[in-house]
């Protein structure tokens, strides 16, 4: 559904599923370099979003990161993601993020 909400609005999106393997996260950011990377998990367990998010600063300093869904409220505030409590609010953050380089 963000997917499809970001490209309604003229955002060029990629899927990679769920579960992805920090391997094929890594390619996909190197080949791809988003300015921004939406994470959403809604399975217990903070770490393996904490872990992509990390990975994604790592691989690309200047990516911007959102998070949404319920295991995104518990990351640590070390993590520097932007959490998205609705699916709603998806767009402005985006827009807000992204409005100099729309200009």
């Amino acid at each position: 559904m963000a997917g499809a909400v970001l490209h309604g609005a003229g955002y060029e999106t990629l899927l990679l599923g769920s579960g992805v393997p920090a391997a094929a996260l890594n390619g996909a950011l190197l080949r791809h370099r988003p300015a921004v990377v939406a994470l959403s998990s809604s399975m217990p367990g903070p770490a393996s979003l904490a872990a992509a998010a990390n990975l994604i600063h790592e691989t690309l300093p200047d990516a911007r990161v959102i998070t949404g869904g319920a295991t995104a409220r518990a990351l640590p505030p070390t993590i520097a993601a932007h959490y998205v409590a609705r699916l709603d609010g998806l767009l402005d953050a985006v827009d807000a993020i992204l409005a100099p380089a729309r200009v």
